[in-house]
């Protein structure tokens, strides 16, 4: 007795079978075309294909399965039903597809815009500690306050503002830009005379956040090689432009000695020109004992009209004098708050 190969189909018999899978194939593809007609909403010829796909299975079974079983052929075979579905779906059904998929794309814009304010909150929101430590009020129980300018020097505002906190035996700390006191050396270096102290507010006020740790330590070695070269004095505090920090920014502050000073007082918004009697009632009504004032006297460095600030200026440290406030430096707060022997808001002590 002769031996078959497994799997394989005597030759004898193929060429029957073959037949016999046409006659099939034929007759069930005449049986469906041949009915009456379907009910509304029924396709022909998806069940003409559906027939067709039928026989061919029946014709090759082993040839079928095989197909279907291989990772290609299941890619293909979800392919091939998508498309199907998609093409034989009622309008209603298309329709309602694309609401959902525009539905999910206003979620995902919406749940982005979120996520992308809430962190940027975090990088400029000067209470958060979530990137390191700053200073944001010093906690004393006596009527002291800091006032500061950020942005200069700028004349002739800040000319103005140093000469009436002069007049007043009030003292302020000036939060320089290292290019505007390359370009007005003699405000900075009166500032200086007058007891004024000065803070780091980087070279040319840039955008901190993300930048690589050299660019940020840059920004800050070249604004205080400047202050030093003009008054002969090193600031060690320093406040980022736009408040703005993430962990380089501060570590890199801190390991240069550096204690990063923000502000408890809300932004009063002078640098857009509002009123000077509504930039006053800004600050003063969230003004408490150790808090740190923050104002313009400056645009970034680059100038710009301050006559809000001036006279808003006037107006803050008559109320606050009044209310029986006195007026220190950063340097000066700091001390009082994180002398020897407190907890420090950084590793260097205040002498």
């Amino acid at each position: 007795m002769g031996h078959h190969q497994v799997g394989r189909i005597p030759a004898a018999h193929a060429g029957q079978i073959d037949e016999e899978a046409q006659r099939l194939q034929s007759g069930i593809v005449g049986a469906y075309a041949a009915r009456p007609a379907l009910p509304q909403g029924c396709q022909r010829d998806q069940r003409v294909w559906s027939a067709k796909r039928f026989a061919s299975r029946r014709a090759d079974p082993l040839g079928a399965f095989s197909a279907s079983q291989t990772p290609a052929g299941n890619a293909q075979e979800q392919q091939r039903r998508r498309v199907s579905r998609r093409a034989f779906a009622s309008p209603a059904d298309r329709e309602e597809l694309r609401k959902k998929r525009l539905r999910l794309a206003v979620i995902a814009v919406i749940g982005a815009a979120v996520i992308f304010t809430a962190l940027w909150y975090t990088l400029e929101n000067p209470f958060s500690q979530t990137f390191g430590t700053t200073v944001t009020q010093v906690p004393l129980q006596q009527k002291v306050v800091a006032l500061t300018f950020d942005d200069g020097p700028n004349p002739p505002y800040t000319d103005r503002i140093v000469e009436y906190l002069h007049s007043q035996h009030v003292v302020a700390t000036f939060f320089v830009v290292g290019m505007a006191v390359a370009a007005h050396p003699d405000i900075v270096r009166k500032e200086v005379a007058y007891d004024d102290a000065l803070g780091n507010h980087t070279w040319d006020h840039a955008h901190l956040v993300l930048e690589r740790s050299a660019h940020i330590e840059r920004e800050i070695a070249q604004t205080d090689a400047i202050i030093f070269r003009t008054t002969g004095v090193h600031s060690r505090i320093f406040r980022p432009p736009f408040g703005a920090r993430d962990f380089a920014v501060l570590k890199v502050a801190h390991r240069m000695g550096y204690t990063v000073v923000m502000w408890s007082v809300p932004l009063p918004g002078d640098w857009k020109h509002p009123a000077p009697a509504l930039i006053s009632r800004r600050v003063l009504k969230y003004v408490s004992d150790g808090s740190i004032i923050v104002l313009h006297d400056g645009n970034r460095g680059r100038g710009g009209n301050r006559e809000s600030t001036v006279a808003a200026t006037q107006l803050i440290v008559t109320a606050l004098k009044h209310d029986g406030y006195r007026f220190v430096t950063v340097p000066e707060l700091l001390a009082m708050g994180y002398g020897k022997g407190k907890r420090q808001p950084l590793g260097e002590p205040y002498e």
